[in-house]
C-alpha cells in the first residue's frame, strides 16, 4: 500500500518536502455540516480517509456522532491540512503528528480547503489549531474560550498561492 499521490496544487507548499499522502474530504457533498480537524494522521493517510474509523480520532468522531443521533453519510468531514505531517522520524520512520504551521494552513486553505468550504453554512472546526485558522484568530492566544460555542463568522479569503 502507498500513500496517495499529491495534486500539482501542492507544488511550492511549504509542507511538500515532508508531508504525506494526500486526504480529501469524506463525504464532500454531505450537507448537515461540515466537520474541520487540523490535519490527517498517519491512519487516515494510509487510507487517504480524513477521521478513518478505526483510527483513534475517527473512533472518537464516529461515537459523538453516534451519541448526538447524526448519521456520518450526513456530514462531510475533511481537515485544515489535506496531507499528513510527521512530528519525527525513528530509524526512517515517520511517526506521530506535528501542528501544521500558519504558512503550511494557509497554502493549503488556498488549494484545497477554501474552495471545498465556500458556500457551505455550518462548519464546525474540531481542535484547537483549526479553531484557530477558521476563526482568524493569533495562533499565539487560546481558543478555549470558542470550543463548544456556536459563531457567525466569515471564512478567511482564499487567495492564490506564489512558491517559495
Amino acid at each position: 500500500m502507498a500513500y496517495a499521490k499529491r495534486p500539482t496544487a501542492c507544488e511550492g507548499c511549504p509542507a511538500n518536502g515532508h508531508g504525506l499522502g494526500f486526504v480529501p474530504p469524506t463525504n464532500p457533498d454531505g450537507r448537515l455540516m461540515t466537520l474541520v480537524g487540523q490535519g490527517p494522521g498517519e491512519q487516515d493517510a494510509w487510507n487517504s480517509k480524513a477521521f478513518y474509523h478505526l483510527a483513534p480520532p475517527g473512533e472518537r468522531l464516529n461515537k459523538w456522532l453516534y451519541h448526538a443521533g447524526i448519521s456520518r453519510t450526513k456530514i462531510s468531514v475533511g481537515n485544515v491540512i489535506w496531507c499528513w505531517l510527521p512530528a519525527y522520524r525513528r530509524k526512517g520512520v515517520p511517526s506521530g503528528t506535528r501542528e501544521p504551521t500558519r504558512s503550511e494552513m494557509k497554502w493549503c486553505w488556498n488549494a484545497h480547503t477554501g474552495p471545498w468550504l465556500q458556500g457551505e453554512e455550518i462548519v464546525v472546526p474540531v481542535g484547537v489549531p483549526a479553531t484557530k485558522w477558521i476563526m482568524g484568530l493569533d495562533p499565539k492566544k487560546g481558543a478555549e474560550k470558542f470550543l463548544g460555542t456556536l459563531n457567525e463568522v466569515q471564512l478567511p479569503p482564499v487567495g492564490e498561492n506564489t512558491r517559495a
